[in-house]
């Protein structure tokens, strides 16, 4: 007859998944500082988790005896509101200036932007041109479409622009 073996309390079991390494290494950096030793897989399918097979790779795995204690833990963080610090700049003392920084004027930075703004929309046509040469009109045809999309949104950011300007 079999006899049943009690499972090691010492075994890592994954408790949860996270959304990304950041959340995972805080939540682990949270049940640890709880008590609850905790490790955060975050580097397996770090860069494409569909390589390896899983579309949640960052997990939190704790020891089995710990897993009630986690699971508390864990809806206590989650419960928690993660707002934005509100940072009241006039009542920071942030340091003198440093010496020899010179921003440019306001007018040289406006003349810098359109000039961006133009070699982006000549780069853009470019690409239009290569595509259609290279690969046929299918991918022109795509980068076109993204050509339309930036120049739209270029358009309405100017009008933007404009409005608060004249304001």
């Amino acid at each position: 007859m079999l006899q049943a073996v009690d499972p090691d309390p010492d075994t890592l079991i994954d408790i949860t998944n996270c959304a990304n390494a950041i959340e995972a290494e805080m939540l682990a950096q949270f049940l640890n500082e709880h008590g609850v030793p905790a490790h955060a897989s975050v580097h397996a399918g770090a860069t494409n988790p569909w390589e390896l097979g899983s579309s949640v790779p960052f997990r939190i795995a704790v020891r089995k005896q710990d897993a009630a204690r986690a699971e508390e833990l864990i809806a206590e963080y989650r419960s928690r509101k993660h707002e934005p610090v509100e940072v009241n700049w006039d009542e920071e003392d942030v340091g003198e200036a440093e010496m020899d920084v010179v921003l440019p004027a306001p007018s040289e930075a406006r003349r810098r932007h359109r000039r961006w703004r133009w070699m982006r929309r000549i780069g853009l046509l470019a690409m239009v041109c290569a595509a259609l040469i290279w690969s046929g009109l299918l991918a022109a045809i795509i980068v076109l479409v993204a050509c339309v999309i930036e120049v739209a949104a270029i358009i309405s950011g100017e009008s933007g622009a404009e409005e608060t300007s004249q304001t």
